[in-house]
Parts: C-alpha cells; structure tokens; sequence
C-alpha cells in the first residue's frame, strides 16, 4: 500500500481537502503527478465520472509520523465584541498554532463565518478542537473547510 508521507516524488497529499492522518483517504491516479492522496469525502474524488473511478486505488496513513498538518475548519457564529477571542483561545489552550484567520461579517443576520487554519498532527486533534468551539454559546456551525479545486 502507498503511504501518503513517505517523501516519494510520486505522490502527496490534495491539496483541494487536506487529509491528514486519522482521515480516511483514498488515491486518485493523476496524469503526469503521480497519486494524488485525498480524504475519502472530498467532493472533487466523489463526483469523478465512471472512468475516474479506475484511476483511484487503496492507500493507508505511514502511523508513526511525528509531522504537522494545517486544516483549514470552518465557523458560523454571532457577530458581536468579543466572540472571536472566544473562538482563538479554544486552539489556543489546546497549545496548537493557528496560522491564519480570516472572518466575514454578514451585517443581514448578525453573523460571521471565520476560517481558521491550525496546525495539528491528526484528525483526532481535528475532532476535539471542533467539538470545543460547538460548546460555545455563540457558535451555529463548526465544520472542516475544503480546499482549492483540483486533483
């Protein structure tokens, strides 16, 4: 089986969906690229056409990896004063880096939707930094963002 991280030439990581290990993945051959590895829900990998679907083949994470990944999640939530310090001090307190915030107030609902790119190790990670902005009053949605387009 392919390992995603195994430094080959060959192949990497999609950068449409960002899979990170604990994710499941699945590969898609690539014309010229190699194998291109992506999560198994991307949409890009999902709305192949028949003929795609014998350029995908069965890969695995390489587990013992000691390696950061940036995720992008994505937030809808109350737009008001002091919400985001909320929002920054859950990675924050969970000692993860946060690369990148952007928020984009909706001024007709009185919400905004922020996208924070943190840097972790796993998707385990992922799912407990996710689950703790959900407990906040002021949070409506909290999900993982996709990426660019493309395989």
């Amino acid at each position: 089986m392919l390992q995603p991280d195994s430094g080959r030439p060959d192949h990497g990581l999609a950068k449409c969906c960002n899979p990170i290990p604990g994710d499941p993945i699945t590969g898609y051959i690539t014309r010229g690229r190699g194998v291109s590895v992506h999560r198994a829900d991307c949409p890009n990998v999902l709305q192949g056409s028949d003929s795609d679907l014998s350029r995908m083949i069965e890969v695995s994470w390489d587990i013992g990896l000691d390696k950061d990944y940036t995720v992008e999640i994505e937030i809808i939530c109350n737009d008001k004063v002091g919400v985001l310090q909320e929002l920054l001090a859950v990675p924050s307190e969970m000692k993860l880096n946060i690369s990148s915030v952007n928020a984009n107030p909706n001024r007709s609902n009185k919400t905004s939707t922020v996208r924070m790119s943190l840097s972790v190790q796993n998707a385990a990670q992922v799912q407990q930094v996710m689950t703790k902005l959900r407990r906040l009053k002021d949070v409506f949605s909290v999900a993982r963002a996709m990426g660019s387009t493309g395989n």
